[in-house]
């Protein structure tokens, strides 16, 4: 039998992806290793005005969606939170309370939030590159389900050899205005990538296998998310076309915060034995 690989691609390309496809991000490990700086890097490249959130346990949800006010005249004026932006950088996101969390849900889905009975849009793109601190720190409060599958993927900062923080070290940097202009190219070529039915029906099955090896039914957001990610990925390797290669990347990226009491390493084998059972068109 043919040894299945799983193509690994670096944090840059995955979080890149996420930004043209308008996924929302999780980035998850130990402070100190790169998440936050990440986090403002795609902001600053991609010249889209963003706000920064740094999360605490006495945080409020007013804090983040914003609140009404009385003026000199006695009206209400409603005084906008920082969730009113493209790009919105969550710092520590499983610091704040459960009710602040609670207060993205309708922002993540709907691209809109309601304050006292009041529908106020966002944005168009809004997109959350959130970063979380492992469950074993101090003061952490668990996301629950129904946040974490509103992100596309996690990416975790562990896992690099001595050869890839030697290739952090040593990258040059580019300008705003060069990937400015490589992301609007990207953006419209993603509006005509092929995305062929056996490939879809690839997606499907690999799902299926993962949710009988899990005894867990997954969401269908998931599979739409890589489906984007996909095209994304086509997109920035100036490619037509998605080939199994783009699929294969995001799996367990995926997976990592849905199943968050399995390791990398638990995660990567149920990933290889759900493709192992689906025949690659």
């Amino acid at each position: 039998m043919k040894k299945i690989h799983i193509p690994k691609a670096q944090d840059k390309e995955l979080a890149l992806s996420c930004l043209v496809a308008n996924e929302h991000l999780l980035i998850e490990d130990i402070p100190g290793t790169g998440k936050t700086q990440l986090a403002k890097d795609l902001s600053k490249f991609s010249k889209l005005p963003s706000n920064r959130i740094q999360c605490t346990n006495d945080l409020m949800p007013a804090d983040v969606l914003g609140y009404y006010r009385l003026t000199t005249g006695n009206k209400l004026k409603f005084i906008e939170g920082p969730v009113f932006t493209n790009i919105l950088l969550i710092d520590e996101l499983n610091r704040a309370p459960s009710r602040t969390q609670s207060a993205l849900l309708e922002a993540m889905e709907e691209l809109q939030v309601t304050i006292e009975g009041k529908t106020h849009k966002l944005p168009d793109p809004f997109f959350v590159i959130a970063t979380q601190n492992p469950r074993e720190q101090i003061g952490i409060f668990d996301l629950p389900e129904s946040q974490l599958d509103r992100f596309s993927i996690c990416i975790n900062m562990d896992h690099k050899s001595k050869e890839d923080y030697l290739d952090i070290m040593n990258q040059t940097k580019v300008t705003s205005q060069q990937f400015r202009k490589n992301i609007l190219t990207i953006k419209k070529k993603m509006k005509d990538i092929h995305f062929e039915d056996s490939l879809k029906n690839y997606l499907l099955n690999i799902f299926e296998n993962i949710e009988n090896i899990i005894n867990k039914n997954l969401a269908i957001r998931p599979r739409l998310q890589i489906r984007r990610l996909a095209e994304a990925m086509a997109s920035i390797d100036n490619r037509d076309f998605v080939i199994p290669e783009d699929i294969l990347t995001f799996l367990v990226p995926s997976l990592r915060h849905r199943l968050s009491t399995n390791n990398y390493e638990e995660i990567h084998e149920i990933v290889i034995k759900a493709v192992e059972g689906v025949r690659t068109p």
